[in-house]
């Protein structure tokens, strides 16, 4: 009974898990100051591994945020537009 229970599961814990692996190799990078690779990471977080769609908003808008913040104003602008069009397509 326990292994019917879980099969149902598995699909949404694995993308769970790499939800949470994209959110923490970001977070690595962020921490560490390499703020144009926490930025690429966020930005490349797709529907595929992140199946919560308020937490692919939030990679999308923490990349903006970021490259505000820390990058050079043609990469952030770069990078606003790109998160921005994921916000729009998104919806």
């Amino acid at each position: 009974e326990h292994e019917r229970e879980t099969a149902g599961t598995t699909g949404s814990r694995r993308g769970g898990q790499e939800a949470n692996a994209v959110v923490a190799r970001a977070r690595e990078y962020e921490a560490a100051g390499d703020y144009a690779r926490a930025v690429d990471c966020y930005l490349q977080a797709t529907s595929a591994q992140v199946s919560d769609p308020g937490m692919l908003r939030r990679c999308w808008s923490k990349a903006g945020e970021l490259a505000v913040k820390f990058l050079d104003q043609d990469r952030a602008l770069e990078v606003v537009r790109a998160a921005a069009g994921k916000l729009v397509g998104q919806q």
